[in-house]
């Protein structure tokens, strides 16, 4: 499984490739952390991967930007936010799943073994 983390925080993205990375084991091929939007649309293009582990809030700027540009793209997402209020137009782009910040280890496993099991 290819990851693209999409966090804007470094301990945060540190934190959840750590735990992707305990939690997945031998699943997971290649993990990637990305802090800005322009180079997150940048990569997606040029770049095959499984699964998004998106932020909402990237240094201001509107994560679900992501979700509008590329909702009919081949990966699935999970959103990692304290947006609460957000997660419902989230859903209406299709993500599968919402943890909320901030999260326990389990919560992660449990969207991130959901994604595995699809």
């Amino acid at each position: 499984m290819k990851i693209l983390i999409v966090e804007d925080e470094f301990l945060i993205a540190s934190r959840i490739e750590r735990l992707c990375n305990e939690i997945l084991g031998s699943v997971l091929s290649q993990i990637t952390c990305i802090s800005d939007l322009a180079d997150v649309k940048v990569y997606l293009k040029t770049n095959k991967v499984d699964l998004v582990i998106l932020e909402l809030n990237l240094n201001g700027e509107d994560g679900l930007q992501i979700l509008q540009q590329f909702t009919a793209e081949s990966f699935h997402i999970i959103i990692v936010s304290a947006q609460k209020e957000k997660a419902k137009d989230a859903f209406d782009y299709g993500v599968v799943g919402f943890v909320s910040k901030p999260f326990e280890k389990e919560r992660l496993k449990l969207a991130l073994n959901r994604q595995v099991q699809r």
